[in-house]
């Protein structure tokens, strides 16, 4: 028999910020985020098209949300994030970002900026459909995990009290004479469970009910 794997060990969704354009951002979800920050810096093969450019190399990792119950729901969390003026968990009411008029009939997207993100981020947190998920926050970057506060701080509602937030920031700040993410094997992405040695206990419980074994 081969081995049961009924729910990801690690499926995230992440916010890439240009470093030599601070104000392009990229918003994805993947399992290996190593990996995927990789490709979008043109060291492995693959990444998104927008990504490619050089003039926008390198990316850097800014923040990992995790917690996510299977590859679908990160889906859906990466694309409301994508598209906050369209998204439906959100009320007309509560949207940063207002739909504007396109050339088709779908709206044209808000212009994306640090801000409106995590303005975005907060709100998606504390929708129904997906505050009730073990989220996890991790920061990355000291500057974002600043932004993110202060957005904390301008809500009337806090974020739901499961939802944990880990500020994980590098000794060093990218940029100031030390390898990029990618490359320095001391940097906290690195220390991200990846596999499924902490999800065992857990997963024997739950085939054992699926079996009828209580």
């Amino acid at each position: 028999m081969g081995v049961h794997r009924p729910i990801p060990a690690l499926y995230v969704c992440y916010l890439l910020r240009s470093l030599p354009r601070p104000s392009s951002l990229h918003i994805g979800s993947t399992p290996p985020p190593l990996r995927r920050l990789r490709q979008h810096n043109g060291i492995s093969p693959g990444g998104a098209v927008r990504t490619s450019r050089t003039s926008f190399q390198p990316w850097e990792m800014t923040l990992l949300v995790t917690g996510f119950p299977s590859q679908i729901a990160a889906l859906q969390f990466e694309w409301a994030l994508q598209n906050p003026h369209l998204t439906t968990h959100m009320t007309a009411e509560e949207r940063i970002q207002q739909p504007t008029k396109g050339k088709g009939r779908r709206p044209a997207p808000p212009r994306r900026s640090l801000n409106s993100v995590l303005g975005n981020l907060h709100l998606l947190l504390r929708v129904p459909s997906f505050s009730r998920w073990p989220l996890e926050l991790r920061f990355f970057s000291r500057e974002v995990y600043t932004i993110f506060q202060k957005t904390s701080d301008k809500n009337v509602a806090a974020l739901p009290e499961h939802i944990l937030i880990h500020p994980s920031f590098p000794a060093t700040a990218q940029g100031q004479g030390v390898r990029p993410m990618h490359e320095d094997c001391n940097h906290p992405i690195h220390g991200l469970e990846t596999d499924y040695r902490g999800l065992t206990e857990w997963v024997g419980k739950t085939r054992s009910m699926a079996e009828g074994g209580g």
